[in-house]
């Protein structure tokens, strides 16, 4: 298969050239790899590759008899540098603070996805600690959007989505704890769905990551390709600490068919009240129309949050993770936590995490049962809530600098940037950005859209329906312009 051939298909594409044995897992591999060294130096969304695991990898579905049955058999996948260990990976979590990690077995996720006849090709870039929504840190560099290289990806998965958005890599794995998979997905014009919480699991060790905040799941172009991707990944594991209510049925299935008419509340205002540029709130309301227009009944409302001081305890707990993750990591790599090995801004926010009283923890978990309870009671009235992804068009990079030395401004421009995503965090509810629309300049802006606690199928299927409305397979990234007239088709 041609290299531009490889980048026309999604992974649920390539699944079944490869399953009709009109392409080798080799040979798209190869056409990965190839296209990664023809864009990963523009866009430094990957900082790693795994060439001789993918041969190991190769060698193994090859061998397997029942391969041919698996639903991801042969599928590039590209791995964020945070978590989600793979067996043999050294991963440096995008700090300066780590020596030498290597992953002795694959996370569960992975396992689930390795077994499912995934391929792991590469690493992709992240912030320092997966801690910052933009994607420039000191360790790796500044990765570029595709769409205009002056702008940021995103973060904290903004390698992931840049890898996927420049069709490196049909999927990347990524995670959310405030975010992380909708704003970049959000950024770079791909499809960002955020499960519910213990929908996928986080084991075999760990069972909570920023006290619930995180979830796990990929950064894709297509809808169909997230769906089979939690097919394959969603249910428990053993000992986990919470479980999504049971879902009857497929994801994909749910993607394949259009929703009942839906009563769907939309709101411009953010909980901090912070300025929403005027072309994310046109994208709302474009949105809006769509989903009018479908037949859905559309109305302006908004969970009845008492804000207060909502972002400050949001903070708080961000410190409070911070310093254990950053002591708890230097300890096992016998590094020291300073200046030399960590951000300035995470610096200072470790240094506050250690000096705040255990009750700034509780004092999360009372805003945690606030927005659950709120949330709960919305969604009786509800079937989905429909706000801006972002409060502005993806930043020039330099605008969120975890590395500058005023670490109110760094805050104040975080919160200012994504005011909207952490509802659906704190309250565990499914949440996706949908790359419906582009500001005047061509850059991508997603609409973001949120359901009940456990109703993701719900999400899939109205997601289905706006790509078929308004498909955006057809939308590529300029880069043959950035490299000079070279063709870099990306569709799906």
């Amino acid at each position: 298969m041609s290299f531009s051939e490889y980048s026309e298909y999604d992974a649920f594409g390539l699944r079944a050239l490869i399953g009709a044995r009109e392409v080798s897992i080799s040979e798209v591999a190869v056409a990965a790899f190839e296209r990664i060294a023809q864009l990963n130096p523009l866009l430094n969304a990957i900082v790693d590759t795994f060439d001789d695991l993918v041969d190991q990898q190769v060698k193994v579905l090859s061998c397997n008899r029942d391969a041919e049955h698996f639903p991801l058999l042969g599928v590039p996948v590209v791995v964020k540098d945070c978590v989600a260990g793979v067996c043999g990976v050294s991963q440096k979590f995008g700090t300066r603070l780590t020596r030498a990690f290597t992953a002795e077995r694959d996370e569960e996720i992975i396992r689930r996805y390795r077994q499912a006849g995934a391929v792991f090709i590469g690493q992709t870039n992240v912030p320092e600690f997966s801690s910052s929504i933009t994607t420039e840190s000191v360790l790796y560099g500044v990765c570029s959007n595709p769409w205009d290289l002056t702008r940021t990806v995103g973060g904290s998965s903004g390698g992931a989505a840049c890898s996927v958005a420049a069709c490196m890599a049909p999927v990347a794995t990524a995670n959310d704890s405030a975010g992380s998979i909708r704003i970049p997905a959000s950024c770079t014009g791909v499809f960002g769905f955020k499960p519910s919480r213990g929908r996928t699991p986080n084991g075999p060790d760990v069972s909570e990551i920023w006290n619930g905040l995180f979830v796990q799941h990929v950064l894709t172009r297509s809808v169909r390709d997230s769906a089979v991707f939690l097919d394959v990944a969603h249910g428990s594991d053993d000992g986990a600490p919470y479980a999504a209510p049971h879902f009857e049925g497929t994801y994909l299935a749910e993607a394949g068919k259009d929703p009942e008419r839906l009563k769907i509340a939309f709101s411009l205002q953010p909980i901090n009240g912070v300025p929403v540029e005027d072309a994310c709130k046109a994208v709302v309301l474009d949105t809006a129309e769509l989903l009018s227009d479908l037949g859905h009944t559309i109305v302006e409302d908004q969970p009845a949050l008492e804000a207060g001081r909502y972002f400050e305890v949001l903070e708080n707990l961000i410190c409070v993770n911070l310093a254990y993750e950053f002591q708890r990591h230097a300890m096992h790599q016998n590094t020291e936590i300073s200046a030399e090995t960590v951000e300035a801004c995470h610096l200072k926010m470790i240094r506050i995490g250690e000096q705040l009283p255990a009750t700034a923890l509780m004092e999360f978990y009372t805003l945690k049962a606030h927005c659950e309870r709120q949330m709960g009671r919305f969604f009786k009235t509800y079937d989905a809530f429909l706000t801006p992804t972002l409060a502005k068009a993806p930043v020039s990079h330099g605008f969120l600098n975890a590395n500058s030395s005023n670490l109110r401004a760094y805050l104040d421009r975080f919160w200012a940037f994504s005011p909207f995503t952490t509802l659906a965090n704190i309250s565990g509810a499914p949440s996706m950005s949908v790359p419906l629309f582009h500001n005047s300049e061509g850059v991508p802006i997603g609409s973001m859209l949120t359901a009940a606690f456990g109703r993701d199928e719900k999400l899939f299927s109205l997601a289905g329906q706006l790509e078929r409305a308004l498909p955006w397979k057809g939308r590529k990234p300029p880069l043959d312009t950035f490299l000079g007239g070279v063709e870099t088709s990306c569709a799906q």
